[in-house]
């Protein structure tokens, strides 16, 4: 039986008191800012400070300081706050990619890979494990396409699990994909491989004269971090009709732009898991993949700084405001942005990601105030934008 749920233990979730008053509230701000981690240009909302951090990480640091966001929103919730909406917003950011231990695509058979939940550096420090899952089936006969097998209970075997008869002495498994269940007649569709070298091989003629071992193959993904808990999906499929298959896993836009879940997404979210797939499709091999815990692989290596994988290469105002609508005025502002949305179905950026929640009647964008920077191509480093010298005798300008 796969389990939906992980070992049992505390969860602590928000939960979103009834609204019992007659006129609409009015204290439910919207924060635009820089943000470790979380979705770009999505609202999200927000009911407390530790929910706030599984989201959107700890505090950017820019040139100059830290990014406002954070302290904004967490001195928000020290001053009597219930629920805002914060929106990350950022320039073109760049997510880390892993390649997972142990596991293969298939078509073409190549190493899997997973990526950071969101975009940004927030990820570097994170390393990945994996193990297998099996639970042994009572071997019936085979072909070199399909099984049978005797089940001692309807959940035994499902729909979208994948199947391994292994063959010791010729040095083959037959993985098979279950499709369809008949009384134990398993089909799907099948993949030989070598069981030394995890190629993949052409289906032979007939199966192996000796007595193979079946099982039903899961794994579990573990994501490893620095002074944090370790965090870890369990009982992942490896093809797309599993229910918890491994390339269902979502980014952080995936997981907070629809309200489409898929039925496992609720385990990724509390709290929150630190990886997705890259590849949302295909079939999935283990390639020797053990019980054991695999050796922990780390981010690929990236060569742009932080400050340009976090999106924040330059403060401009393209950062806070969608491109569409920022040169509209305020006679035509909504007119303009509704007609994006709705009849061009385009996602608004920045601070007008916002307009599409009603209930959010205050906005702030703590990091507007920024003295702002350029990347230097020169030394890769930040630097302020450079601002005109006053001179020390010089008159104070007056406007009247």
């Amino acid at each position: 039986m796969t389990l939906t749920r992980p070992l049992p233990g505390i969860r602590l979730e928000a939960v979103a008191q009834p609204l019992r008053d007659a006129l609409p509230r009015m204290d439910i701000p919207g924060f635009a800012g820089f943000a470790a981690s979380g979705p770009l240009h999505v609202p999200v909302a927000v009911e407390d400070v530790a929910q706030f951090a599984m989201i959107f990480g700890g505090d950017v640091e820019v040139p100059g300081g830290i990014a406002h966001l954070g302290p904004s929103v967490r001195a928000f919730f020290r001053n009597g706050g219930k629920r805002c909406w914060v929106v990350r917003v950022a320039g073109a950011a760049i997510a880390n990619e892993y390649a997972v231990p142990n596991l293969m695509r298939l078509n073409p058979h190549k190493p899997a890979i997973a990526i950071a939940r969101s975009e940004g550096s927030w990820s570097d420090g994170i390393r990945v494990q994996t193990n297998l899952v099996s639970r042994v089936l009572q071997f019936v006969s085979s072909t070199t396409e399909t099984v049978d097998v005797k089940l001692g209970s309807p959940r035994d075997v499902a729909i979208g699990d994948l199947v391994r008869v292994t063959y010791r002495d010729a040095a083959r498994a037959m993985h098979l994909f279950v499709d369809a269940i008949a009384n134990g007649h398993l089909t799907g569709t099948a993949i030989w491989t070598n069981t030394t070298t995890h190629a993949v091989l052409a289906t032979p003629a007939n199966t192996p004269s000796e007595s193979p071992s079946v099982e039903v193959l899961t794994f579990d993904l573990t994501a490893i971090r620095e002074n944090d808990r370790p965090l870890r999906m369990t009982g992942l499929g490896f093809a797309p009709k599993h229910p918890r298959y491994f390339g269902a896993l979502p980014t952080d836009a995936q997981l907070y732009e629809t309200n489409d879940w898929q039925p496992f997404w609720r385990d990724t979210a509390a709290p929150r898991f630190s990886l997705a797939a890259k590849e949302p499709s295909g079939f999935y091999l283990p390639a020797g993949m053990t019980p054991f815990f695999s050796d922990a692989a780390s981010a690929t290596p990236q060569s742009e700084i932080a400050l340009v994988r976090d999106g924040l290469k330059a403060f401009t105002a393209d950062l806070f405001l969608d491109a569409s609508v920022r040169h509209s005025t305020v006679r035509d502002l909504l007119d303009r942005a509704n007609s994006l949305r709705y009849e061009a179905n385009q996602k608004l950026q920045g601070i007008h990601a916002l307009l599409g929640i009603e209930e959010a009647t205050m906005l702030a964008a703590p990091d507007a105030v920024h003295r702002g920077w350029l990347l230097d191509s020169a030394d890769k480093l930040p630097a302020p934008v450079n601002e005109k010298p006053v001179k020390k005798d010089a008159t104070p300008q007056t406007f009247n």
